[in-house]
């Protein structure tokens, strides 16, 4: 079994090396969801959770983004906690993870973690990143190289059809668990 992840947060990090050695910098989790997924494709279980804010609210420029506010996220959210404790024991079970750009989910979630006192073995897992595996399938030009393309994109060149239910964690980790199998098919991943 491996799980396919993706999370909205509260922005961005100024910088990647940023999240590895201060976690005050790191964004944010603001929604979660995973997929519990058989190699062969057959899907197990999923999972999605909008988080419970303590002690911080989400920019504007985020909700403009995945659609959640604070007042939405205090009344429909979760506590931290207790959605962390259910993502471990799918870890536990899980092989390696996926992720379109994993790095930053696993370092966003990796500082959540941290900052709860929950021990998640989520860095020490492989992982396959659909982002950096596509780069070359999508060959979009920027400056003196390929770009990493984003997660429409991706979908966009393999499937010919815009993303559906973009910056939503459910529908975003789905899609990238459709572009990862159809990676592995062209043999990308």
């Amino acid at each position: 079994m491996f799980i396919v992840i993706d999370t909205e947060t509260t922005g961005l990090p100024r910088k990647m090396a940023s999240l590895r050695s201060k976690q005050q910098k790191c964004p944010r989790m603001v929604a979660i969801a995973w997929i519990e997924c058989e190699r062969e494709g057959e899907i197990l279980a999923d999972y999605y959770f909008i988080i419970k804010p303590d002690c911080y609210t989400i920019p504007e420029q985020a909700t403009a983004i995945h659609g959640i506010t604070t007042k939405n996220a205090q009344e429909e959210g979760k506590q931290l906690v207790s959605v962390l404790e259910i993502f471990q024991k799918s870890l536990k079970n899980s092989s390696f993870i996926v992720g379109h750009n994993v790095d930053f989910d696993i370092q966003v979630i990796a500082a959540e973690a941290s900052r709860t006192g929950i021990s998640l073995p989520i860095k020490e897992l492989p992982r396959k990143c659909t982002m950096k595996a596509s780069t070359r399938e999508c060959k979009i030009w920027r400056g003196s190289g390929y770009k990493y393309p984003s997660l429409g994109e991706l979908y966009y060149r393999l499937f010919g059809v815009p993303l559906p239910g973009h910056h939503h964690a459910l529908s975003d980790a789905s899609s990238c668990m459709k572009c990862y199998f159809e990676l592995k098919k062209r043999g990308i991943l």
